[in-house]
């Protein structure tokens, strides 16, 4: 599992900041290496690629060398002896996993029994016979009723004309008796189907319990057998401090951990190389194989570490190593471009590297950034934003009453904006129009997949400005405003299937997203006419 380097590379000073950063030189090429082998083994490209991992070490001795890790289960053909083992083997025959699974599976049976092959769709089938039983039986006698109700009106009509006065008084007597009679036997008869009907309910309902029961019951079997599971992930850090996956995240302040942690090719790799005394160096994890329709994977491509599950236990892991540090925390020096101002707004550039609103971290914003060039201005409302790795035009208004203007203006789209980048492709059409409903991929954020049951509507008309070198720079005019809802337009297959450059979350990391918001044009809230700006893209600056 340890594969000695061929060749000599200068080794990076630091070890790899795993949320962003561009692959060092000596991964790649071992990367390329162990794509090479990929190949060789001939995996399916039938089937869903993943994730794989290399990972640049020194041993014992001092020799460099490298471990290769896959996230996930194996694809088929691999030859999973060349890369580093499971932290924890759920599949081993001598675990407790086995057993837990078995009695889940029972339960399951019995559910399914009762659910499917049981009684209950039988109880269900017979309850709903009953029901129409029980309808057609109350209307029979109901209209039985009516007719005998109308035979007495009749009776007492002609009675009243041809009867004495104690003939009549007998006879209302007998027809009232009969009367009576018949709304009994309806009151019998509501009463009998009602009984039965009632009674198959709680037939139903005490199926439903034991079934409720039976799920409850998987449900807490489940959870203690996923917690004593994640309580075998022993993940290790430079410094030989031991944590399980439990403790991990709730020192992370964060909740259970999702199903499938400490199965990623990251932790797998440092794991391995702490248990047997190397050294990590530098590490990169790339996508090699067909892509998920949801997600965009690009095959060969380096992606950062996923950071629902990777987050909390590689913060835990790198402890003691010397690592990078967040490129986004070393965006110093960067500043908002005023290009107009006057009582109501402000347009200002935005550079790359900058959020448009404060975020979570300590990290400088266009808000902070006004504040410090115009301290006069007391109320700062930024109408719009933008990714933080794209440049352009943002409008800022001066109060919230121009804000809530502006806001209108673009709830009713009637905002219209142009962004221009550079794709890392040729776009052979000229001009299109991309429809993919977006939503966040909740195990990844802040991460945006295309989904058709629960994504919001994206709608993005292009235009190919030029193509040279190639790559295509083209003209992007957003009809709605999804979270980066261009960048995945542009990198989806069902999109333009070519990457904006620089594109870390869906394309490859370069110096900086090649993506400018160029053009916008709206009402001015206080002059009541429309108002164009337009922005040189800053990366040809």
């Amino acid at each position: 599992m340890f594969h000695p380097l061929t060749h000599t590379s200068t080794l990076p000073k630091q070890f790899t900041y795993p949320f962003h950063y561009e692959a060092h030189p000596i991964c790649i090429k071992v990367a390329k290496e162990l794509q090479h082998k990929i190949e060789e083994w001939q995996c399916p490209h039938s089937e869903q690629g993943k994730m794989y991992g290399v990972l640049i070490v020194k041993n014992q001795e001092g020799q460099l060398g490298s471990l290769w890790a896959y996230s996930g289960n194996p694809c088929k053909n691999l030859r999973t002896e060349y890369f580093v083992p499971t932290i924890f083997d759920v599949l081993s025959p001598d675990n407790f996993f086995k057993t837990g699974e078995n009695e889940l599976n029972r339960i399951n049976e019995k559910i399914d029994y009762l659910e499917r092959a049981g009684k209950l769709n039988a109880i269900k089938e017979e309850m709903a016979k009953q029901k129409i039983q029980m309808e057609e039986a109350i209307s029979k006698q109901q209209n039985k009723n009516r007719i005998q109700k109308e035979k007495r009106f009749l009776q007492r009509k002609e009675a009243k004309e041809t009867l004495s006065e104690k003939e009549y008084q007998t006879l209302e007597a007998k027809l009232s008796h009969e009367s009576q009679q018949d709304k009994r036997l309806l009151k019998q008869v509501k009463t009998t189907s009602q009984t039965l009907y009632d009674n198959t309910q709680k037939s139903i309902d005490k199926l439903q319990q034991d079934i409720d029961d039976l799920k409850k019951e998987r449900h807490q079997k489940s959870i203690a057998l996923q917690q004593r599971i994640f309580e075998q992930y022993q993940m290790l850090n430079a410094h030989g401090e031991t944590k399980n996956l439990l403790d991990i995240f709730t020192d992370f302040n964060s909740s259970q951990p999702p199903a499938g942690s400490g199965d990623c090719a990251a932790p797998r790799l440092l794991q391995y190389a702490y248990r047997h005394q190397m050294q990590p160096l530098a590490m990169a994890e790339f996508w090699w194989g067909k892509s998920p329709k949801t997600v965009i994977r690009k095959q060969g491509c380096f992606y950062p570490s996923c950071r629902s599950k990777c987050e909390p236990i590689l913060s835990h892991m790198l402890q003691g190593l010397n690592v990078e540090n967040n490129p986004i925390h070393n965006k110093k020096g960067l500043h908002v471009e005023i290009i107009f101002e006057d009582d109501a707004i402000i347009i200002i550039n935005k550079p790359a590297g900058m959020l448009s609103v404060p975020g979570k971290e300590n990290q400088t914003s266009v808000v902070e950034d006004l504040r410090q060039l115009r301290p006069d201005l007391k109320d700062l409302w930024i109408a719009h934003r933008l990714d933080m790795a794209t440049s352009g035009l943002i409008i800022v208004a001066k109060n919230e009453t121009y804000y809530k203007n502006i806001q209108k203006q673009f709830i009713e789209r009637k905002v219209k904006k142009r962004y221009e980048a550079i794709l890392d492709g040729i776009i052979r059409k000229d001009y299109g129009k991309i429809n993919l409903p977006l939503r966040v991929d909740i195990d990844n954020r802040p991460h945006q997949q295309v989904c058709y049951e629960h994504g919001k509507p994206a709608l993005t008309i292009w235009k190919v400005i030029k193509v040279e070198n190639k790559q295509t720079r083209i003209s992007f005019f957003p009809i709605t405003g999804r979270t980066h809802q261009l960048r995945v337009h542009a990198a989806h297959p069902d999109g333009l299937n070519t990457p904006i450059i620089g594109d870390e979350l869906y394309g490859t990391k370069s110096k900086r997203l090649m993506l400018h918001a160029a053009h916008i044009e709206f009402i001015h809230p206080l002059s009541q006419r429309k108002v164009t700006f337009e922005s040189k893209p800053l990366f040809d600056r």
